[in-house]
């Protein structure tokens, strides 16, 4: 609850500085030409940070190397002689290890799910 509180707050932290700014703009001595043209430049500011923003998650979206290629499957982290494999990609066709084989994780979860 505290978390999801926080969040929201982190979130609307950045829409109460811009308003507060505005207002003390406002407030000001300043013609209303001036106010006209920083509102219009605290707009074009905004709008380049969202594209900058969106391009910057588009980019780590589509150059994410650690997507298996055509014709691999990974095998997921497991245990062997008491230590912690972490998970690969390995061709389809390479047989897994004999560890990777009996995942009894997986068989408790197809006995209890009969569908």
């Amino acid at each position: 609850m505290i978390a999801a509180i926080l969040r929201i707050v982190l979130l609307l932290l950045p829409v109460v500085a811009v308003l507060m700014w505005l207002r003390w703009r406002m407030r000001t001595d300043r013609t209303e030409d001036d106010l006209v043209r920083d509102v219009a430049t605290l707009r074009k500011t905004l709008v380049i940070l969202i594209l900058v923003a969106v391009g910057a998650g588009l980019g780590l979206k589509f150059t994410d190397s650690n997507t298996g290629a055509p014709g691999t499957k990974y095998i997921p982290p497991h245990s062997e002689n008491g230590r912690v494999v972490p998970g690969r990609l390995v061709p389809a066709d390479e047989e897994p290890a004999e560890a990777d084989k009996t995942n009894p994780e997986s068989d408790d979860q197809r006995e209890q799910d009969p569908g």
